[in-house]
């Protein structure tokens, strides 16, 4: 679609952003669902309907004013300041693939993705980094000089026995997660090896805008 106006034009209200064409509506978004991707001249927004692509010489709005508009949304809605991660992730092939993540929720903003950096590691990057800053994962221990440290070990389980452990640890980059997987042995491993092609379920990934 071409805009005569000569641009798109915006209006949000109630945590709705409506993209307005020559007068018209033609699509509205909850700011909840959005995904905002910045590609430096353009960005794209998704929920999960589907997306649109913008120039930002065509849209009377920014990437990172979405971001704000967004993170404001998030917060009132969730009754805290903090934007929140939730997947099942695993090892579908082979186990020096990189690991894939199925997202149950994301209010982020941003796409996430998860490469394997050697065995048993594994990264996973925000396109778009948070505009809030501290990062928190919900089992993990801070120290009284790095609100952002954590490396509390987390079993594995099958059958009552202990298969495996994995770590799931903030990163000093706002826009990082680092996860570890170790055999029983406390070996370093890949998924695959330890629960195969299944799905694990990591625990609740928070960043807030303050000091936890």
């Amino acid at each position: 679609m071409s805009c005569l106006s000569p641009i798109y034009t915006t209006n949000i209200e109630c945590c709705v952003l409506q993209i307005i064409c020559n007068g018209a509506v033609v699509r509205e978004f909850l700011l909840s669902e959005l995904r905002i991707i910045d590609k430096g001249d353009s960005f794209t927004i998704r929920d999960k309907v589907g997306g649109m692509d913008f120039s930002n010489a065509e849209i009377d709005i920014t990437a990172e004013q979405l971001r704000t508009e967004r993170c404001t949304c998030v917060s009132a809605s969730s009754g805290g300041n903090y934007l929140k991660y939730v997947i099942q992730i695993q090892q579908p092939n082979i186990n020096t693939e990189d690991p894939v993540a199925t997202v149950l929720e994301n209010t982020t903003g941003s796409e996430i993705t998860w490469t394997r950096i050697g065995a048993g590691i594994y990264y996973g990057e925000l396109i778009t980094p948070p505009t809030y800053t501290n990062i928190w994962a919900s089992h993990t221990i801070s120290n009284t000089t790095n609100p952002n440290s954590g490396h509390t070990m987390i079993p594995i389980e099958s059958s009552g026995s202990i298969i495996g452990y994995y770590q799931l640890n903030p990163s000093s980059a706002p826009n990082k997660i680092e996860l570890l997987f170790f055999d029983n042995l406390l070996a370093a491993s890949d998924i695959y090896n330890i629960i195969g092609v299944h799905f694990l379920n990591l625990p609740e990934v928070r960043w807030y805008n303050i000091v936890p």
